[in-house]
C-alpha cells in the first residue's frame, strides 16, 4: 500500500499451488515474487518501472483502453465492492485504508448510490 499499511488478502488454491512451488525454487527470497534474475547477485524486488509495464501489457491483452492506470483499476475495484454492498470496515482491510474519509471519494459516486438517491426522491415527490 502507498502508506505501509499492511494488507492480507485471500487467494485462490491455484495461486497458492503457484506460490508454494516458487518458493521451493527460490526458498532463500524474502519477497513474494522477486525479479527470475538476479541484479548484484540478490533477487531484488520489481522496480516502477517494470511494473508499469506489466500493467501495459494487462491491459493491452485485455483490449483496455491506453490512458487507463493501475489507479484507475483500483478505483473501480473499491467502486465495485462499493457497488456489491461491502462494508467500510471490509474495504478498509483490503485496500489499507485506515480512515473512512480517505474512501469516500472512491465511494460516494456510485451507480446503486445515485438510483437510490433518485428513488427516494420520487418516493418522496408521490407522497406529495
Amino acid at each position: 500500500s502507498k502508506r505501509g499499511a499492511e494488507v492480507h488478502l485471500p487467494i485462490s488454491d491455484p495461486l497458492m499451488h503457484v506460490l508454494k512451488q516458487q518458493h521451493e525454487t527460490f526458498g532463500f527470497q524474502c519477497l513474494v515474487t522477486p525479479q527470475m534474475r538476479p541484479q548484484d547477485g540478490a533477487y531484488k524486488p520489481y522496480s516502477k518501472e517494470t511494473l508499469f509495464s506489466f500493467v501495459n501489457q494487462v491491459k493491452a491483452a485485455a483490449g483496455l483502453p491506453d490512458e487507463l492506470t493501475a489507479m484507475d483499476m483500483r478505483r473501480s475495484a473499491i467502486t465495485e465492492m462499493a457497488e456489491a454492498g461491502v462494508s467500510i470496515a471490509t474495504m478498509k482491510q483490503v485496500t489499507g485504508h485506515t480512515n473512512i474519509n480517505s474512501l469516500t471519494p472512491y465511494i460516494k459516486h456510485t451507480y446503486s448510490g445515485a438510483s437510490e438517491a433518485l428513488a427516494q426522491r420520487q418516493a418522496h415527490k408521490d407522497k406529495e
